[in-house]
C-alpha cells in the first residue's frame, strides 16, 4: 500500500533527531520505529481541543458523547507516529529538546526519499502535516476540520513537524467499542512501538552527530556506519554540524 501524502511537497527535506539507542536500532534492524499516540508526554496528543469539545458537549446528547470519547480513546491506541521537523536547515533548539543526551543522531531525507525506502505493507500509512492550534481556547473558531492526531498545542509551534503515521484500527471493533454503554474506559494490549522495514541507501541522505558531544562519538558513528552498512558507503554521508563552525572575527 502506497504512503499517502498530500501536504508536504515531494522535495521537502525532513529532519528526525534521535538519541544513539534509538539509531543504533534503525542501523540494525533497517526499520522505523514508531511510538503509540497515548504514550507521548504531551497529554494534549490526540484529544479534541477545548472549542471542540465543548461543541460536542452543547450538541449531542450524553450516549453520544460517551461515544465520540471512547472513540478516540481507541484511536488513540490504535495509532502509532514517528515525527519529523521539516527545515532547510539543522535546528539547534531540536538539538537542545530532542537530541537533549549529548550522545545523539539526526538524520535528514526528502519526502520522496521516505516515500521510496518504505518497504510495502498493506497497513495503511500516511504522511501528515501537523496543525498547530490553542488546544485550551472556547473559541469555536479555532477548531480544525482534521483527524485527531494531526494537530498539536501552539506552543509546540517550533517543531514545525510533519509525522508519519500508521493505523491499526479494526473498523468493527472500533464501532462496537463505542456503542459500548459502560462509562468506564478500558486499555488494549496495542504495543506501544511498531517497527517497519526501510531501505536505508534510499532513507538517509545525510548524518549528522550531535555538535555538543564529545570527541569520539563522530568515530563511533563512523564505525557503526561502516559495520552494519558499509556496502551503501552510510558512513561517507557523515556531514560536519553546522554549530561547529567557529568564526575568527
Amino acid at each position: 500500500m502506497p504512503l499517502k501524502c498530500s501536504e508536504v511537497p515531494d522535495d521537502a527535506l525532513i529532519w528526525r533527531y534521535m538519541d544513539l539507542a534509538s539509531f543504533l536500532f534503525l542501523l540494525q534492524r533497517s526499520q522505523l520505529a514508531l511510538r503509540r499516540v497515548d504514550t507521548f508526554e504531551d497529554h494534549f496528543e490526540g484529544h479534541l481541543p477545548r472549542a471542540m469539545e465543548l461543541k460536542v458537549k452543547d450538541n449531542e446528547p450524553r450516549h453520544k458523547q460517551r461515544e465520540t470519547q471512547r472513540a478516540l480513546h481507541y484511536m488513540r491506541q490504535h495509532t502509532h507516529v514517528v515525527c519529523w521537523n521539516i527545515s532547510d536547515q539543522e535546528c539547534y533548539a531540536m538539538w537542545k529538546i530532542y537530541g537533549r543526551e549529548q550522545n545523539s543522531v539526526c538524520i535528514n531525507t526528502t519526502v520522496s526519499r521516505l516515500k521510496k525506502a518504505i518497504r510495502p505493507i498493506e497497513q495503511p500509512m500516511e504522511l501528515v502535516k501537523i496543525h498547530y492550534i490553542d488546544m485550551t481556547s472556547s473559541n469555536i473558531e479555532s477548531e480544525v476540520k482534521v483527524n485527531n492526531v494531526n494537530f498539536k498545542d501552539i506552543s509546540f509551534q517550533y517543531e514545525n513537524e510533519v509525522r508519519l503515521l500508521a493505523h491499526c484500527i479494526d473498523q468493527q471493533e472500533l464501532k462496537s467499542y463505542s456503542a459500548q454503554a459502560e462509562n468506564h474506559i478500558e486499555d488494549f494490549d496495542t504495543p506501544i512501538f511498531q517497527s517497519f522495514d526501510v531501505n536505508l541507501d534510499d532513507l538517509i541522505q545525510e548524518i549528522y552527530v550531535n555538535p555538543n558531544a564529545g570527541e569520539h562519538l563522530p568515530e563511533i558513528i563512523f564505525d557503526l556506519c561502516k559495520t552494519y552498512h558499509g556496502d551503501i558507503q552510510l558512513q561517507d554521508r557523515i556531514q560536519p554540524s553546522r554549530f561547529l563552525w567557529e568564526p575568527e572575527f
